[in-house]
């Protein structure tokens, strides 16, 4: 017999028949070098008897280096004193222990293995021997935390994602209770980030996304987690606030950090922050609750400036409900037809005839009559029925504008139409538009898109870009309320416009203030500038006419011509003068 298998002559507890033994060592020489589970046999004082070939492919340690050695050469230092007492109680008390230990190789690799070790007793020679058998599980584990990774990270950002988020979140709310301290869960929303995808395209998003991420995880505390949950939403977890005072520092950091120019792909960007507070447990004594909250404000911040940040507090929750009611109420409308076009009509001041009308929307509500759009279209355009409704309306204006062609043949009236920014911030507008169009068999100079001067500004480029295809098209541009807000004059030489609207706040006044009267000159004073019709709106009684008229004003709308009418009596006046 070789030296091997005196080895285990040692060990085992065998027939004492020469040929039984011969056979019964064979066997199990031949199990145990062909099997891919590392085995050591140590005898009762801990020194390695026998190891067989995967345990020396496992560890790194051949035989001659490992025999005679104690287990403890593996030893990793990950477990403490703690672990390796329970597992030798194990052993005395049941003969046996099995568990997940982290060992080291020779070459000082840290691995995960399963081990388990069984107390054996030699009858022959009253021996205790102790045989541990191992698999090593590093290829599982690394295929455990890969699965792990893709659950609760998020593949672009590396930032954790809304899983890991909702469950960091409930055990840092416990925590919270038990050592009595407050959390702020702050919504953090990219301002204008569509924007970016539509104009710049997802890899420049997707660039600006981990610049982004990189930035917030630079400004936040030590023991803080920041989440990327959405597109362009992340949230962030602040422990033990002091004060009120402590949420706004923080967030001044974050919006500070963001505020620096980015660059991405050669392209500078200047991005800024909505940003949303809840408190716990003030605002909220569930996570559930406490995100809620924090996004109602952010909402809020959305609403109002952008680039801000707000704490929530209950008014918010009640504007939103109204909002949620008024949207309901709204949808309802759509499907009942309860929403109606009226048109005031436009004078030429030259002719002192109609040359067209602005469509005005109205709502016939049940309880409440006809309501002006001031009172629910902020509701439309900042919900989900925004898309439904322009459709809906310009489709009654194209309709209303074919039977007024039909009854009026020679009058080749236009109809002027408010575009809002949300309509022309939208990659999908321009497709609508013109399919509707289409349809009707209407001449494009027969429509005026009215665009808020001061809207432009909020999506300069994706407007631009949408106006451009209308005017192509053969749309006339007007730019509505000029002069109320950031007038530029290069808005009119990047953008093509045929018009400009004054706001009716100057003329209301202009007989009485000189101020508003030098607006109103200059407004008319830069139309002939650049070879644009002017409009003056709200136009209300006889002087304030005839001194438009006079200043070189070319077209007037307001009460002291008609207040807005329906179709029929729209031609019937048109008739009448």
């Amino acid at each position: 017999m070789s030296d091997k298998t005196y080895k285990l002559v040692d060990i085992l507890n065998l027939h004492p028949s020469k040929v039984a033994v011969e056979e019964r060592l064979n066997l199990a020489l031949n199990f145990f070098e062909s099997t891919n589970e590392g085995i050591l046999i140590a005898n009762r004082e801990g020194l390695i008897k026998f190891v067989n070939r995967a345990f020396c492919e496992i560890t790194g340690y051949t035989q001659e280096e490992a025999i005679g050695k104690k287990p403890n050469i593996l030893k990793s230092g990950i477990h403490d004193i703690a672990f390796y007492k329970s597992m030798r109680e194990s052993l005395e008390k049941n003969g046996y222990w099995k568990g997940e230990i982290w060992d080291k190789r020779k070459n000082g690799e840290i691995y995960p293995q399963i081990l388990s070790i069984s107390k054996n007793k030699n009858s022959k020679f009253s021996e205790n021997y102790y045989m541990s058998v191992f698999t090593d599980i590093s290829d599982i584990k690394k295929s455990e935390k890969k699965v792990y990774y893709n659950a609760n990270y998020d593949s672009l950002t590396k930032l954790p994602n809304r899983t890991y988020f909702n469950k960091e979140l409930e055990a840092i709310l416990k925590e919270a209770d038990k050592e009595n301290y407050q959390v702020a869960l702050y919504f953090i929303d990219i301002d204008k980030f569509k924007e970016v995808n539509d104009t710049h395209g997802h890899n420049v998003g997707d660039k600006m996304l981990i610049n982004v991420s990189k930035r917030l995880l630079n400004s936040i505390r030590e023991n803080d987690v920041i989440a990327r949950i959405g597109g362009d939403e992340f949230v962030l977890i602040a422990k033990n606030i002091k004060s009120e005072e402590n949420v706004k520092q923080l967030a001044s950091n974050l919006k500070k950090k963001i505020k620096e120019p980015m660059e991405v792909d050669n392209q500078i960007f200047h991005v800024g922050l909505s940003i949303g507070v809840a408190i716990y447990p003030q605002h909220g004594i569930s996570s559930e609750e406490l995100l809620k909250n924090a996004d109602i404000a952010m909402y809020e911040v959305k609403k109002s400036t952008r680039d801000g940040f707000k704490i929530y507090d209950k008014l918010m929750s009640t504007k939103i409900a109204m909002a949620i009611s008024i949207q309901k109420d709204i949808r309802k409308a759509l499907e009942e037809d309860m929403f109606i076009v009226y048109y005031q009509p436009v004078i030429d001041m030259h002719t002192n005839s109609i040359i067209g009308a602005e469509a005005l929307v109205r709502w016939n509500h049940p309880q409440k009559g006809i309501l002006e759009p001031e009172s629910f279209l902020q509701y439309v355009l900042s919900g989900d029925v925004g898309r439904e409704f322009g459709c809906m309306v310009f489709s009654e204006i194209l309709t209303d504008l074919k039977h007024i062609n039909e009854t009026l043949p020679k009058s080749k009236l236009q109809i002027s139409v408010n575009i809002s920014k949300y309509q022309l911030s939208n990659s999908t507008f321009c497709f609508d538009f013109l399919n509707i169009f289409e349809r009707n068999f209407i001449n494009a100079d027969q429509l005026e898109l009215e665009i808020i001067e001061t809207e432009i500004m909020q999506n300069r480029e994706m407007i631009k870009k949408n106006v451009e295809e209308l005017s192509l098209c053969g749309f006339n541009i007007a730019f509505d309320n000029f002069g109320t807000g950031y007038s530029s004059l290069s808005y009119l030489r990047d953008i093509k416009v045929d018009k400009l609207k004054i706001d009716k706040s100057f003329v209301k006044n202009m007989l009485e203030n000189e101020k508003d009267l030098n607006i109103v000159k200059s407004i008319i004073d830069i139309g002939k500038l650049f070879d644009l019709k002017v409009q003056a709106q709200g136009v209300e009684t006889k002087e304030q006419y005839i001194k438009l008229k006079e200043i070189g004003c070319h077209f007037s709308q307001g009460f002291y011509h008609s207040q807005p009418l329906c179709v029929d009596d729209f031609m019937g006046y048109y008739n009448k003068i």
